[in-house]
Formats: structure tokens, sequence, C-alpha cells
């Protein structure tokens, strides 16, 4: 196995805002409404791009139906090989945000359960689309 030819430093995170409902009672199916926006930076010239995902869970609710809110921001610097120079838009708009997605994901399931609410595991996300969540 090798490396691929789109790398990644560590991601930080940049902002995580959490309200949780303490009056909220479930009494009945809740459907999530999430929503994520992907900002892309890129520096040709030297083959790297910031990427950047906010993720917002039940941000556009009246905060009195909703179990919590969450706004979270999650950015990275990717590097890549020439080879890939054709086709790094898509990488970047796709790839990236995909990999940024594997690291909110357990934060919101911990940030639920830690609230005593049940464990919430996000959706996986289809960044193909032209419509994010």
């Amino acid at each position: 196995m090798k490396n691929s030819k789109l790398q990644f430093d560590n991601p930080k995170i940049l902002e995580i805002d959490y309200r949780f409902n303490e009056g909220f009672i479930f009494d009945k199916q809740i459907n999530m409404n999430t929503n994520a926006e992907v900002q892309v930076n890129k520096d040709i010239s030297k083959r790297a791009a910031d990427v950047l995902l906010m993720m917002r869970i039940f941000s556009e609710e009246d905060f009195s139906t909703v179990p919590f809110k969450l706004n979270m921001s999650i950015k990275t610097n990717f590097q890549w090989e020439p080879e890939l120079d054709s086709i790094i838009d898509n990488l970047l708009n796709t790839n990236g945000p995909a990999i940024l997605f594997s690291y909110i994901r357990p934060f919101v399931t911990q940030f639920t359960v830690f609230s005593g609410l049940p464990a919430l595991v996000l959706p996986a996300f289809d960044f193909t689309s032209d419509e994010l969540p």
C-alpha cells in the first residue's frame, strides 16, 4: 500500500457553539435538520489549499422545539502531487469535506451522550451533490 497523492495536516476545530435545551421533552420522533457549507481557499502555485467545513444542526429551528443547537467549524490544509492538478478542484470539494466530516461525527455523538440524550450519529453525507445537507 502506498500513500495517497492528496495529503492533509491535522484538522483544527475553529468553532464549537453547543446549546442544550434542558426543557426539551422527547415525546415524538424528531427530524434532524442539518446544513453544511464548504469553503476552499486554493494556492495552485504551492499545490496547497485550506478547506473549511461548517456544520449547523438545528440552527434554523426555534430553540424551544429542538433538543440542542450546534454550530461547528473545522479546517485543514491539503497538499497534492502534480498528477492531481487536473482533478484537484473535485477532490478538494468532495474528498476534503468528507475527510473533515469524519472528525465532526464523533464530536456530535459525544455532545449528545454527555448531555443525557440518545447518541446521535450523523448520517453519511454526499459531498458530490450540489445541494449540501
